[in-house]
Parts: structure tokens; C-alpha cells; sequence
């Protein structure tokens, strides 16, 4: 979602409950003005009123089966037919919407890794040996660079300047070692490098990142997915009743 840094990234300067805000905002400012202007707002609003118009009836005769029927499958042909008209809004919009979510899941979904920081790092493997952690320049090693796999997971403290870095781990399972190698980003920027990286089967590195908690709603944390859901449903609501979209 590179391309996109150019016109998102000034957003990062704000906390990402604003980022959030302001982005579910535009999305759903866009798909709303996008229905009222190219879906047939007539139609939908003649549906939408028969279907409360049915669902009237529907307690009304509700001690007379062969009506009930026939109601349920006016309702539901009436469900179909509005299903194929907002249809059009989600073809157009889903690509978009995505491409930004990808983005915000790039750039929100974990705290980074910052300069001085604190952090760790695993190996895990479906069998036992030894792993040697081998650290460049700008990365400091907190805990032993020889760990034993122990419940198929070594794990390694550490902490670094800012910058890209590589790390190597050096695998021992039998005869001679076999490299498999990480790159780590450590920056004062909303960015993180990759979090788990699995170059053969059965074996994996992984930086272990504390979550992004954007929102704590009663003691429930949300990442900035939930967050998001949340002010898309709000915002579309609003938006709806204000632009009258049916």
C-alpha cells in the first residue's frame, strides 16, 4: 500500500483514534454520496416502505399461515430486488475501502519498535536444537545469542538504534547450521517491519510486537479494526439520515 503514503502519511503526526476518525469519516462520507447519486433512491425507498409496510402485516396475521406465507415471500423477493440494486455501491466501493484498510492494518496494528526500546524475538521449530541469534551493528543482545529450543520457541531480548536491521539466526537440528535470516525496523514512525516470517515449513521467525489498543470501551480493548467498524457504522447512520439515503 506504498502508494498511498504520500496522501495518508501527515495522518500519522495524530493520535490514531483521530487517524481512525478521519478516515472512516471520508470512506463513509463517500460511499453515502456515491448510493444517493448512483443507485436508484425511488426504487429503494418504494421497497424499503412496503418491507415496514410487510413486517405490519406480518403480526396482523400472524394466526393465519397461508398469508403469513405469502408475505414472507413478498418480503423476501422484495430483500433480492434491493440486494441487486445497492449491489452496484458495494462493486465499486470494495477495492477502495481495501486498499485502505490495508493500509491502516500497515501502519496501525502494532506499537513499533522504537530506538532504545525494549524487545523480543523468536525462533520457533517443530523440533529440538540450538539457535545462535547473531545481531548487527545498532542491535544490542539482552539475553544469551545461544538458546536452546525448549517447547519448540528460543526467545531473545533485545534493543537497537533506528534503522532497517537484519538479523540471522543460525540453526543447529543435526549436522552443521543453516541460516534463516529477519529484517527488523526500529523507528519514532508508525512502521513496523513484517511480523512473522516462515521461510521453510515448519520454521519461523518472529518480532514479537506489543498490540495497538486505540480504543478501551468498558474495559473491552480494540485494535483499530474494531475502532474502525465502529465509526463506519456511526458515521454511515448519521450520514444516511442527514443525505436522506435510503
Amino acid at each position: 500500500m506504498s502508494f498511498l503514503d504520500p496522501i495518508l502519511n501527515p495522518l500519522l503526526n495524530l493520535n490514531p483514534m483521530f487517524i481512525l476518525i478521519i478516515i472512516s469519516f471520508i470512506v463513509g462520507l463517500a460511499i453515502t454520496l456515491f448510493t444517493k447519486y448512483f443507485t436508484d433512491q425511488v426504487s429503494l425507498k418504494k421497497i424499503r416502505d412496503e418491507m415496514k409496510s410487510n413486517q405490519k402485516k406480518l403480526k396482523e396475521h400472524k394466526d393465519n399461515p397461508q398469508k403469513l406465507k405469502q408475505l414472507q415471500a413478498r418480503t423476501m423477493s422484495l430483500s433480492m430486488k434491493q440486494m441487486r440494486i445497492t449491489m452496484k455501491t458495494s462493486l465499486y466501493t470494495i477495492i477502495p475501502v481495501l486498499l485502505l484498510i490495508g493500509w491502516l492494518s500497515s501502519h496501525l496494528l502494532f506499537v513499533p519498535l522504537t530506538p532504545g526500546t525494549p524487545f523480543s524475538t523468536s525462533f520457533n521449530v517443530e523440533s529440538n536444537g540450538q539457535v545462535v541469534l547473531i545481531a548487527p551493528e545498532g542491535i544490542t543482545l539482552e539475553s544469551e545469542a545461544l538458546q536452546q529450543v525448549l517447547e519448540n520457541t528460543a526467545t531473545w531480548k533485545l534493543k537497537g538504534v533506528e534503522g532497517d536491521h537484519l538479523l540471522e539466526y543460525k540453526y543447529n537440528a543435526g549436522e552443521g547450521n543453516t541460516s534463516y535470516f529477519q529484517t527488523i525496523k526500529i523507528t519514532s514512525e508508525k512502521e513496523f517491519a513484517k511480523q512473522k516470517i516462515t521461510p521453510e515449513k515448519g520454521i519461523s521467525m518472529e518480532i514479537n510486537y506489543e498490540k495497538l489498543i486505540v480504543m478501551n470501551l468498558f474495559g473491552w480493548k480494540l485494535g483499530w479494526l474494531g475502532t474502525y467498524i465502529i465509526f463506519s457504522l456511526i458515521f454511515s447512520i448519521l450520514l444516511r439520515k442527514v443525505l436522506r439515503v435510503h
